[in-house]
């Protein structure tokens, strides 16, 4: 190759580097005027709106007045509430009184009520398997009693105070009832006198059992501070029951 064909090559890319660099640049300064100053003259040209205000309205009607204000309300989503009535608007976005392009798209969230929970059905389950099937439901375990019952075995629940299906709210306590056997549930004698204690006893069907002293700031002396079987557990009919006094 000669020197002069050389010079004329090197002399050919230079011109195509100097081409393509005007060329970038070109297209760089054309997208800088067009978000600069196009898009915002076309933005311009769109008019503007004040959004209403439709949250505590029913629903259909917010929609209404949205679409009439000349927004496009591309959703209407229900949810759940305890302070919201049924059918009502809980939120709305874009907020109330924000500046908005017509058109722009609006969502409404609108009141389903308060959610109701179907009690489940405890019966024949024990306390712990009702705890958790209340916790599943979102319910709570309220209070636990006994009763002798000749049907349903020691330790499974015979009833509920919300009974199984009844619509309710989330967090309702359901109290339950607990089978204490086809024996007599032994009465609670603990706080009373051991004169008192015995009478309640041998009237429920019990009898007096053994009895230990024990020191206790808390009672005053002869006052019954345990007993053994516990209160409301089961026990046959003329079972002894032990207590503790205090000295």
């Amino acid at each position: 190759m000669t020197l002069n064909q050389y010079l004329r090559g090197m002399w050919t890319w230079r011109k195509l580097g100097l081409a393509g660099t005007v060329t970038a640049a070109a297209v760089i300064v054309i997208a800088v005027i067009v978000d600069q100053v196009v898009l915002p003259w076309i933005v311009s040209m769109t008019p503007t709106i004040t959004v209403p205000n439709v949250v505590g309205m029913q629903g259909q009607q917010g929609k209404l007045i949205m679409e009439s204000a000349g927004l496009n309300v591309a959703q209407v989503r229900e949810q759940f509430s305890d302070e919201t009535p049924q059918g009502m608007v809980m939120s709305q976005l874009p907020y109330a009184d924000a500046i908005v392009k017509e058109g722009r798209r609006a969502y409404l969230t609108v009141s389903k009520g308060v959610e109701r929970i179907r009690a489940p059905r405890l019966y024949g389950l024990t306390q712990r398997d009702a705890r958790l099937a209340l916790m599943r439901a979102g319910l709570i375990l309220g209070s636990v009693s006994f009763r002798p019952d000749s049907i349903v075995a020691n330790g499974y629940i015979v009833s509920q105070s919300i009974a199984e299906g009844t619509p309710c709210q989330r967090e309702s306590i359901v109290d339950v009832i607990i089978s204490s056997g086809s024996g007599s549930a032994v009465p609670d004698v603990v706080g009373l006198t051991l004169q008192e204690a015995q009478e309640i006893l041998t009237s429920s069907g019990f009898t007096l059992g053994a009895t230990v002293a024990r020191s206790s700031s808390a009672f005053e002396a002869g006052t019954v501070i345990g007993q053994t079987p516990k209160p409301d557990s089961s026990a046959p009919a003329g079972a002894a029951v032990s207590l503790i006094i205090a000295k």
